[in-house]
């Protein structure tokens, strides 16, 4: 079974909080014990679900793309609680603008919000409920061809004599 991308996006989130910490703070963790320390002491929720040898991967993968996080600067609690707080604000608005889009009946462009919230800031609400209204106050979606043959809808435009302003 393989991560969700708001997964994925939490231990993105996660490690660039406290790497720094573990690795140049005063435990001075190699790149091991790093990885293991955020995997088992902020993932565990992940862990349990798919194991803590995945986790540990997945973060370490995520180690080998953004190797320069190590070094960054240490962070603070407060720091830390500021970005949370960033990512909670910004995916409230992605919220608050699906809520337009669902009271005009737009349901495509209401999970298309929810989803981009839910990228925002994984942890901030029960993304899921929003979904489960949504498809609950429209009908069935009509599937999408995507061979690209079939047509979804046929106009038929009147013929007209030529417009007096085209000679």
């Amino acid at each position: 079974m393989r991560m969700t991308r708001p997964e994925l996006i939490t231990i993105a989130h996660t490690y660039a909080d406290w790497a720094p910490n573990y690795y140049g703070g005063p435990l001075a963790l190699d790149r091991e014990q790093t990885v293991r320390h955020i995997a088992d002491g902020h993932l565990p929720g992940l862990a349990l679900k798919y194991g803590r040898p995945a986790v540990w991967d997945a973060v370490a993968a995520h180690l080998d793309v953004n190797p320069h996080l190590l070094t960054a600067p240490r962070t603070t609690q407060a720091e830390r609680d500021k970005r949370q707080a960033e990512r909670d604000a910004h995916a409230d608005r992605y919220l608050k603008a699906a809520y337009r889009h669902y009271v005009a009946a737009e349901p495509y462009e209401t999970l298309a919000l929810i989803d981009r919230a839910e990228l925002t800031s994984p942890p901030f609400k029960n993304y899921d409920q929003f979904r489960t209204a949504t498809h609950t106050k429209t009908p069935p979606f009509t599937p999408t061809d995507l061979t690209g043959t079939a047509l979804r809808r046929r106009v038929t435009l009147p013929l007209t004599a030529r417009s007096p302003a085209h000679p």
